[in-house]
């Protein structure tokens, strides 16, 4: 199990947004492509087995994914006395800018230490020559970007490059380039990026999208072939991101009182979710402390066969009078705590995940205990149970 606190930042990418041109949000001009597709690479010293296993797992992804007409795209091989290869490191190095594409010579790949497997992604995809989505040229009729809550040290990642075409290829929100809706954000409760259209989830991907695998394909002018992409998770046992109701969620009979869908700010000050964290822009399921001072709901999910699975949830429980929030599973007539959630003392969403295991048809239970006083709403947001042990994700 693991609680994961703030929102961690685990990919390092300072681009580098030389003149040059591009397709959709990626790198086109040859001299910024990797020859025949084939990428060179070293980790440095300090990087440890388990986080190149990580690694190596996403460049396999990326390889199995985009293969096409009978061959590979792309190629990640260990370097030997080739001039221009990614070295990977550790933060905290000087690394200076990351580079879009192959920049000649030495570049670096910045990971942090707790390296989760969809920040890899991003990071190979970025030396692979594709831009994050925000640098399309059309992503403002697709996306609200709020600079006024952008770190100024970061406002760079959302200018959009000159020169950019996006070839008919239509807007990507499934995209492994596609930032959280609060990325870089200087108040965590206010987001940056929201969507402009309604139902999307952003940001979240550990697989890369169809679209990623076309992107890459035209860069490198392979065939267009999506079939042998890799879907690490899917499809899931559930998932539900409270886009417009409870999924196949049921209210249970036995609590106090229920959950709600919410859209915008929790209407008591000083507690719960200024937006949702799927889009920015979308609804989140809440309990509100105010009229239920020590009163539970819960929520559970449909009937899951026997198995091994993980499930993982994000989490807003701000204010002087939070409660508890539990993860239970409820076997026959037996139940199990999978997970008692660590309150956090932040206004903003935060991510846990817990493993569990049944011997036959069970079903979880997402119980909020409210506190004792008004400002102790508890809000969730997408939801994930997919079948094996938990992985290093968000």
């Amino acid at each position: 199990m693991s609680i994961l606190g703030p929102l961690r930042v685990l990919l390092i990418v300072k681009l580098c947004l030389a003149a040059a041109p591009y397709r959709r949000n990626g790198v086109s001009d040859p001299d910024r492509l990797w020859p025949n597709g084939i990428i060179p690479y070293v980790f440095d010293e300090e990087i440890d087995a388990y986080r190149k296993v990580h690694v190596l797992a996403g460049m396999k992804q990326i390889m199995l994914s985009t293969f096409s007409n009978h061959k590979q795209c792309i190629y990640f091989v260990p370097r030997t006395t080739e001039a221009d290869y990614i070295h990977i490191q550790f933060s905290g190095k000087d690394s200076g800018t990351s580079q879009v594409g192959r920049a000649h010579g030495q570049q670096f790949i910045t990971i942090h230490k707790d390296i989760t497997q969809d920040s890899i992604v991003m990071a190979l995809m970025v030396s692979i020559g594709v831009f994050p989505a925000l640098a399309r040229a059309d992503r403002d009729s697709y996306l609200t970007i709020n600079l006024s809550n952008v770190d100024p040290a970061e406002q760079k990642n959302f200018n959009i490059p000159p020169n950019t075409n996006t070839f008919n290829l239509p807007f990507d929100y499934q995209s492994s380039v596609m930032y959280l809706p609060y990325f870089s954000a200087v108040d965590k409760s206010v987001p940056t990026i929201t969507t402009k259209a309604g139902g999307f989830t952003i940001g979240q991907t550990v697989s890369m999208s169809i679209g990623d695998v076309k992107l890459i394909q035209s860069m490198y002018h392979c065939a267009v072939d999506t079939t042998h992409r890799v879907d690490l998770l899917g499809p899931f046992a559930f998932e539900c991101h409270f886009h417009q109701d409870f999924c196949q969620f049921t209210q249970d009979t036995t609590d106090n009182f229920d959950w709600a869908i919410q859209t915008g700010p929790s209407s008591t000050p000083g507690t719960g979710p200024k937006a949702d964290h799927s889009s920015g822009s979308g609804s989140y399921a809440l309990v509100q402390s105010i009229n239920h001072h020590g009163q539970t709901a819960k929520l559970i999910t449909p009937t899951m066969p026997a198995g091994t699975y993980c499930i993982a949830i994000w989490v807003y429980a701000f204010g002087a009078d939070v409660g508890a929030l539990s993860l239970t599973l409820r076997e026959g007539g037996n139940e199990a705590t999978i997970q008692a959630v660590t309150v956090q003392p932040v206004s903003q969403w935060y991510h846990t995940n817990g493993a569990f295991q049944s011997a036959g048809n069970a079903v979880v239970v997402i119980e909020a205990t409210m506190g004792n006083g008004d400002q102790g709403d508890i809000a969730i947001d997408d939801v994930y149970i997919y079948k094996g042990r938990c992985i290093d994700w968000y």
